[in-house]
C-alpha cells in the first residue's frame, strides 16, 4: 500500500486549520496533492445557527462540505442543541458521521483503499466507526490530564490507538513509551513547514515595531500554562537589560483555570521589558523569527505533557539558525549542543548572556537547518509511506 497517491483518507480531527500546530492540517494539505481524496472532518463543528450566520453574510465555506485547494472539508452540524449534554454530543456525531459516509459512497467508489488517520487518542473511536479502513495512529503527544479520572480515560483511548494497523510516532520519548504498551511502532519525522519558510522569511513585518536598543528574546506559541511561570517572572525580573517578546494566542481552558494561569499571564505582561504580540498570520512567522536574538522554549517539564513534547516550534528556530534554550524537555536533551538546556532561571540567565557575548557558531546553525530539512512534511509522508510499502500489503 502507498499513502501516497490514489487513495481516500479521512482525518478527523478537533484541531482547526489555523492553530499554531496545524500537524493535522499540514498532512492533510500534503496528501491532498498527491492525487489522494483527502476528507478532513472538523470535529468542533457549527450549530446551525452559525451556518445560517454564514449564509446571510456570503461566506464562501457556509456549508458542511466543501471543497478548498484540492482539500475537501467536513464541519460537523450540531443538529440537535444542548451539547453540554454528553448525550447529545453522542447523537449529533453519529448523525454527522451518517452523512459523511453517505457522501463518502457517492464519491470514492474509484478508490480501493480507504484510510482513516488520527493524531490524538480521543480520536480512536473513529477506529470503530469505520472499521472497514485502514487505520494509521500518527502519535504527536503525550496527552495527560490534572483530573484523575479523565486521566484513566485518556489511557484507555491511547490503548485503544495504539491498536491501529500502524503506528508512528515523532519522538524517541513517546516510541519508548509506545514500546513499553506491547505496540509495534514506526519512528518517523516530525514536519517541519519548509516550503513556507524558504518562500516567507524574508517578508516585510512593519506592523510589529520590535525595538532596536535592546537584545530580543523571542517565544513563538500559544500562551498557557505549559509556560514555566514562576521560571519567567524571575528571568524578566532579574534582566531588565534585555527584551522578551511573546507571538501567539492567549489560551486559556479547564488546566488553564484550575493553574490560575490567567493571574500568571498578567503577571509576566506588566513586566515593561515584556513584549506582547497577539497571533499573526503564519506567512510572517519566519520574518518574525528572524529578528531574534535567542529563542526560548520555557516549559515546564513537571506537567507530564510537557516532558514528553517534541515542539514544533523547534525546526522553525532551527531553520532559521537560531540559537535555542529550553528547559529539560526529554526530546530536546539529545539535540545538545544545538539545543542549550537550563533547568532553571539562574542557568537560563547565564546561557543567554554567553550566547550574546560569543555568537552561535556557525556550525551549530548548518547542522540546525540541515535537522530541520530532514524533518520536512514532505519526508514525513514519504518515510510513512516506506513503513506501509514494506510492512503492509493491501
Amino acid at each position: 500500500m502507498s499513502i501516497t497517491t490514489d487513495n481516500l483518507i479521512l482525518i478527523p480531527t478537533q484541531e482547526s486549520p489555523e492553530t499554531i500546530c496545524d500537524f493535522a492540517y499540514q498532512t492533510a494539505l500534503l496528501l491532498s496533492k498527491n492525487k489522494n481524496l483527502v476528507i478532513y472532518f472538523f470535529l468542533k463543528g457549527k450549530s446551525i445557527k452559525e451556518i445560517v450566520v454564514d449564509f446571510l453574510k456570503y461566506k464562501k465555506n457556509f456549508c458542511c462540505f466543501y471543497k478548498k485547494n484540492s482539500l475537501y472539508f467536513f464541519n460537523k452540524i450540531e443538529l440537535i442543541p444542548f451539547q453540554r449534554f454528553n448525550f447529545i454530543k453522542q447523537i449529533n456525531l453519529l448523525i454527522n458521521i451518517f452523512i459523511l459516509k453517505t457522501i463518502i459512497f457517492f464519491i470514492s467508489i474509484q478508490y480501493k483503499n480507504k484510510v482513516v488517520w488520527i493524531f490524538h487518542p480521543k480520536d480512536a473511536l473513529f477506529f470503530k466507526y469505520f472499521k472497514e479502513y485502514f487505520s494509521i495512529y500518527d502519535g504527536v503527544d503525550y496527552l495527560s490530564s490534572l483530573d484523575k479520572k479523565r486521566s484513566l480515560i485518556i489511557k484507555k483511548q491511547e490503548n485503544l490507538a495504539l491498536k491501529a494497523n500502524l503506528v508512528t510516532t515523532i519522538s524517541y520519548s513517546l516510541y519508548n513509551l509506545y514500546k513499553k504498551k506491547g505496540a509495534k511502532v514506526f519512528l518517523v519525522p516530525q514536519g517541519f513547514a519548509l516550503n513556507e519558510f524558504k518562500k516567507f522569511q524574508n517578508l516585510k513585518i512593519d506592523f510589529i515595531k520590535l525595538p532596536k536598543n535592546k537584545s530580543l528574546i523571542g517565544i513563538i506559541g500559544a500562551i498557557n500554562y505549559r509556560l514555566d511561570f514562576k521560571l519567567l517572572i524571575n528571568l524578566f525580573k532579574n534582566n531588565p537589560q534585555w527584551n522578551f517578546v511573546f507571538i501567539g494566542p492567549v489560551k486559556e481552558d479547564e488546566a488553564d483555570f484550575i493553574l490560575n494561569v490567567p493571574s500568571k499571564i498578567k503577571k509576566i505582561f506588566s513586566f515593561k521589558n515584556c513584549l506582547y504580540f497577539p497571533s499573526r498570520p503564519k506567512k510572517y512567522i519566519p520574518a518574525i523569527i528572524k529578528k531574534f536574538d535567542i529563542c526560548l522554549i520555557p516549559y515546564d517539564i513537571k506537567n507530564p505533557f510537557n516532558k514528553h513534547c517534541y515542539p514544533m516550534k523547534l525546526f522553525e528556530y532551527f531553520y532559521l539558525g537560531k540559537p535555542v534554550i529550553s528547559t529539560p524537555i526529554l526530546e530536546l536533551k539529545r539535540l545538545k549542543p544545538y539545543v542549550q538546556i537550563a533547568k532553571n532561571t539562574k542557568e537560563f540567565s547565564l546561557k543567554i548572556t554567553k550566547i550574546l557575548k560569543n555568537g552561535w557558531p556557525e556550525k551549530y546553525k548548518k547542522e540546525q537547518k540541515k535537522l530541520a530539512i530532514a524533518n520536512s512534511w514532505q519526508l514525513k509522508i514519504e518515510k510513512i509511506s516506506q513503513i506501509l510499502d514494506k510492512e503492509y500489503s493491501l
